[in-house]
């Protein structure tokens, strides 16, 4: 998957405090393209971390270069977030750099996606030890609702820009949550909605690029909590069966086969994914006119 961690294990002497020091300097959300050759070489294992200004890459998560923004920015916070030496406060730093850009709904479509995608290496970290507060928890999943609700970007892949993947970022955003023990049952309830709103998009979007892999794997995610009952997953599953119904008329035939197209794909992701879905009731879950 294009985004996810990589791989192997990475040797970190990381003194993490100077990343993000109590006083630190103004963000003024400018990309220092200058810190990426050492991100770079803190990415491969040869340099330790605190080489590196992580904080002022936080601005790099819009870049339109793919080669910076995927895989000096992205990848360098990502491997913040997973350490294990850092600090909540230091957590709680790239938190609030995040936020804000994750929030800013007509702001930078690739700042955004790649900022929702960093901000579930951030709950990746607290499903394995527990450092936010309920209340940020609940920020997060707002911020992830909000988002889902607000894509206007669904370009998956492009020869100049690379990978925008706001559909499928936000998906992931949902997945992690799902999967963190400490997002109770009020705050995933939440989520479906705005998951349901992706996967039956209200704009004429045919998903070509992994975005049905990536949303199912968000409702697999969901259900494998248990928190959420078989009646709400079958009422949920019909709305979105009669959103592609409801719109089978003459005059809207393509967007009807737009959503027709998503939906089916997503079910048969969910077919793939083995994890129960006909126990609830096949004729209903797997309809696929």
């Amino acid at each position: 998957m294009t985004h996810s961690p990589w791989g192997r294990a990475l040797p970190l002497v990381i003194l993490l405090p100077l990343l993000w020091p109590q006083a630190a300097p103004a963000f003024d959300g400018a990309c220092q393209a200058s810190a990426a050759p050492s991100a770079t070489k803190v990415r491969d294992g040869t340099q330790n971390i605190l080489s590196v200004d992580l904080r002022a890459l936080v601005a790099c998560l819009g870049d339109p270069d793919p080669a910076l923004r995927d895989d000096v920015a992205y990848r360098a916070l990502a491997l913040f977030a997973s350490s294990s030496k850092a600090s909540p406060d230091l957590l709680r730093g790239l938190l609030g750099d995040l936020m804000p850009i994750a929030e800013e709904s007509d702001g930078n479509s690739l700042a955004r996606s790649f900022a929702i995608l960093t901000l579930a290496e951030l709950v990746r970290r607290d499903a394995r030890a527990a450092w936010m507060t309920e209340r940020e928890r609940a920020r997060v999943v707002a911020s992830a609702g909000s988002f889902m609700g607000s894509v206007d970007d669904y370009r998956g892949f492009d020869e100049t820009t690379g990978w925008h993947h706001s559909v499928a970022h936000g998906a992931d955003l949902i997945a992690t949550l799902a999967s963190d023990p400490n997002v109770d049952a009020d705050l995933l309830r939440r989520l479906l909605t705005p998951l349901a709103s992706q996967v039956v998009p209200e704009e004429q979007v045919f998903y070509v690029h992994g975005e049905a892999e990536r949303l199912a794997a968000a409702a697999v995610s969901l259900r494998r909590r248990g928190l959420i009952s078989h009646p709400a997953w079958l009422v949920w599953l019909d709305t979105l069966q009669q959103k592609v119904l409801a719109i089978r008329k003459p005059g809207a035939m393509g967007l009807y086969l737009s959503r027709r197209h998503n939906l089916r794909l997503f079910k048969a992701e969910l077919l793939l994914s083995g994890r129960g879905w006909f126990a609830l009731d096949p004729d209903r879950v797997f309809q696929w006119d």
